[in-house]
């Protein structure tokens, strides 16, 4: 999902590093993937975390847009 430049100033506060791991996503969704390096910490998924729902948060390190997978009920 793409989100605005202040979003992304926030999410850059969780201080994401780089990392070589691609995001756990459907088939049907990989080929939209952002190109280029992707960011991610547990500061991050933390963010995205709530009550019984688990999030892995990737942010593209060269655009506005994130990359989230949840699980929960």
């Amino acid at each position: 999902m793409e989100v605005t430049p202040e979003t992304v100033a926030t999410l850059r506060d969780a201080s994401p590093e780089a990392t070589t791991e691609t995001p756990a996503v459907e088939d049907g969704v990989r080929s939209q993937l952002p190109s280029g390096r992707l960011l991610t910490s547990k500061a991050l998924d933390a963010l995205f975390a709530q009550g019984s729902f688990r999030a892995r948060a990737h942010l593209a390190a060269d655009s506005d847009t994130v990359v989230l997978v949840a699980l929960g009920q």
